[in-house]
């Protein structure tokens, strides 16, 4: 018996081992190109505009979908701000345009027996309307409580692959939820905006 569990556990390691080495060594020969990515970015460039200094590069950001969110925003110039977020600006905020708060990073789910949208976060799950009102707050506190700023809707860009497959329909209908993909994204946020 200990002869097979040592024998699994030997060829566990061995499968895993070169994964795992080839892994970190794609990490570390990516990361001067993900620097260089961030150096040249409209992110880069906006974070000097509103702070007058450089933001500091975050390890693998160009990688986030809030970076890809914020380039392909910038590139298209769509009509939609970017409002950085209070406590790490650099790294995370809030996109607005017309009173509509996107949010894009977390996916809505609906419990079919209940009846009820939830958010899962960090293996939590919460109730969507009280996620989205303590996001609201977060989004007014980062506007300095400024009094123009109204949010009267929010709207969640959802990556299409992110989809569970029995909820794709459920969540493509909805009117809170905009699914996406990196070819339609822009075609996809101008529909919406000319609403």
């Amino acid at each position: 018996m200990k002869k097979d569990g040592k024998l699994s556990q030997a060829l566990v390691l061995l499968f895993t081992f070169p994964i795992a080495v080839l892994m970190v060594l794609f990490l570390l020969l990516y990361t001067p190109i993900d620097f260089a990515r961030y150096c040249f970015s409209n992110r880069r460039k906006e974070m000097k505009r509103l702070y007058g200094k450089r933001a500091k590069y975050s390890w693998i950001v160009t990688l986030t979908d809030h970076y890809r969110i914020f380039e392909l925003i910038a590139k298209n110039n769509l009509p939609i701000l970017f409002v950085p977020e209070c406590e790490n600006p650099c790294q995370h905020g809030y996109f607005y345009c017309d009173q509509t708060l996107f949010l894009h990073d977390v996916v809505p789910h609906f419990d079919a027996e209940n009846g009820n949208w939830y958010i899962v976060q960090e293996h939590d799950e919460s109730d969507l309307y009280g996620y989205i009102e303590a996001e609201k707050e977060k989004f007014h506190k980062c506007t300095g409580f400024n009094e123009n700023v109204k949010c009267e809707r929010v709207i969640f860009l959802v990556k299409e692959k992110d989809v569970y497959d029995d909820e794709k329909n459920l969540i493509e209908n909805s009117d809170f939820i905009l699914t996406y993909n990196k070819k339609d994204f822009v075609e996809k946020i101008n529909r919406f905006l000319s609403k």
